[in-house]
C-alpha cells in the first residue's frame, strides 16, 4: 500500500552527507551543543584513531601526523538525527575557515509519476544539457531500483536520481535526487546552501533536461550553478614566482618600459607561432 502520509508530488529538501577537517590545534572542532561521549571505532585508511559520538558523528585523526587534523564525518543518518541544528554545524565550520571536503544535498519527491526511465531515454538522445563527460546508468541485479548518474563519483560534483522507495523495499513512489560535491567545490556549495538557495536550484545549475516537462515542472526553480577557484598550475606558479622575478630584475638594467614592450611582444609572437602550428617555438 502506497504511503498516504504524503500529498501528491510533495517534496523535501535535506543535507544528506557532510565531511571538513579542522586543525589539531583547534580547542574545539563543532558547536557546543554535540555530544563529549564516544566510543572508539575502526579509523579510516591512513589514520590511526576513530571515535563514534552519540548521534552518529564521527572523528579520525592521525596520532603523529598532526598536519591531518581532525577529519569529521556527518552522515545520512548523523544528518537525520542532528535535523534542525545541522545547518549550525555547516555554519560552524565556515566561520572557522575549516577545510570542507564534501557535501551531499538531498531533494525527495514522493507520490509521483516522475519516470527515471523516461530520464535514461533522454541521456541516451542526448536531451540533456549538462558539463559530465559520463552519464552511468545503474540497474540493480535484485530489482531494487534503477540509477541515472549525471557525472562520476570522484568528480567535483556529480548528480543521482534514483528509486529511493525501491531500494528501501518500501511501497508507495519515492524518487531521490541528490547531487554531491567534492572538494573543489565543496566550500562553495555550503556557502551557496546556507545563502537560502534550494537543493533544486543547485541541481538545475548541473544539469537540465529542457524535454522532460516532468522534471522541470518539480524543478520549477532558477539554476543556480556551483563553481570553483581553479588554482594555479605549477606552471604558472613558477612563472609567478620566479620568472616575474627575473623580468623585473631585468628592468633595473633597462629602461623599464622598453624591455616590458618588447617582453609582451615576444610573448605575443610565441602564442601566436603556437596556436599556428601547435609547436612550442624554440628561443
Amino acid at each position: 500500500m502506497a504511503d498516504t502520509k504524503y500529498l501528491k508530488d510533495t517534496i523535501t529538501e535535506r543535507c544528506h552527507w557532510f565531511e571538513y577537517t579542522a586543525p589539531m590545534t583547534a580547542e574545539q572542532f563543532w558547536p557546543s551543543f554535540m555530544p563529549a561521549s564516544a566510543k572508539e571505532i575502526r579509523p579510516l585508511p591512513n589514520y590511526t584513531h576513530g571515535l563514534e559520538f552519540g548521534n552518529g558523528a564521527k572523528v579520525f585523526w592521525h596520532h603523529t601526523r598532526m598536519e591531518m587534523g581532525r577529519h569529521i564525518i556527518f552522515s545520512g543518518s548523523c544528518c537525520d538525527t542532528i535535523g534542525e541544528n545541522l545547518k549550525e554545524c555547516l555554519l560552524y565550520a565556515l566561520s572557522k575557515s575549516f577545510k570542507i571536503t564534501r557535501l551531499d544535498l538531498a531533494f525527495d519527491i514522493r507520490n509521483t509519476n516522475l519516470s527515471i526511465q523516461h530520464g535514461i531515454n533522454l541521456v541516451m538522445k542526448g536531451e540533456v544539457v549538462t558539463h559530465a563527460q559520463k552519464a552511468p546508468i545503474i540497474r540493480d541485479g535484485m530489482g531494487r531500483g534503477l540509477t541515472l548518474q549525471i557525472g562520476v563519483k570522484g568528480s567535483s560534483q556529480f548528480v543521482r536520481i534514483y528509486d529511493k522507495a525501491a531500494e528501501m523495499g518500501l511501497d508507495g513512489t519515492w524518487v531521490r535526487a541528490e547531487t554531491s560535491y567534492g572538494s573543489r567545490k565543496a566550500q562553495r556549495a555550503t556557502e551557496t546552501y546556507l545563502q537560502g538557495t534550494s537543493v533544486r536550484a543547485m541541481v538545475r545549475g548541473y544539469v537540465a533536461f529542457p524535454l522532460w516537462r516532468k522534471w522541470n515542472k518539480l524543478l520549477e526553480h532558477s539554476a543556480v550553478a556551483v563553481k570553483y577557484e581553479k588554482s594555479p598550475t605549477n606552471t604558472r606558479k613558477w612563472l609567478y614566482e620566479t620568472v616575474a622575478k627575473s623580468i623585473a630584475r631585468e628592468m633595473l638594467f633597462d629602461d623599464c618600459e622598453q624591455f616590458l614592450e618588447q617582453m609582451i611582444q615576444r610573448v605575443k609572437w610565441e602564442y601566436k607561432a603556437l596556436t599556428i602550428s601547435e609547436q612550442i617555438t624554440d628561443f
